[in-house]
């Protein structure tokens, strides 16, 4: 009979991958966990929304989409009917 000797498991190495920046109008991903030496997802990531646009007069500061003049008043008439709404609480 062969002596059989037990090998200690060599465990999970992690790496991070398929991970994904959210933009301004797509959802990103954190990534998932996976073993690089046996391929195993040991955890799976998660959607992260997209971060919408964050404009400056016009113009969005992170992807630079611009937006016409009647958007940029809508947009102020709304930031101020919110306000108004606030004090009001009729939110």
């Amino acid at each position: 009979m062969v002596a059989q000797e037990e090998i200690p498991a060599l465990g999970h190495k992690t790496a991070l991958c398929n991970a994904v920046e959210p933009t301004c109008t797509e959802a990103g991903y954190t990534g998932d966990e996976v073993c690089s030496v046996c391929g195993e997802v040991v955890s799976q990531g998660e959607t992260i929304d997209a971060t919408g646009h964050h404009f400056k007069g016009k113009t969005c500061t992170d992807c630079g989409a611009t937006r016409s003049t009647c958007d940029v008043i809508r947009g102020w008439f709304q930031d101020v009917k919110t306000f108004f709404d606030k004090i009001f609480g009729r939110v």
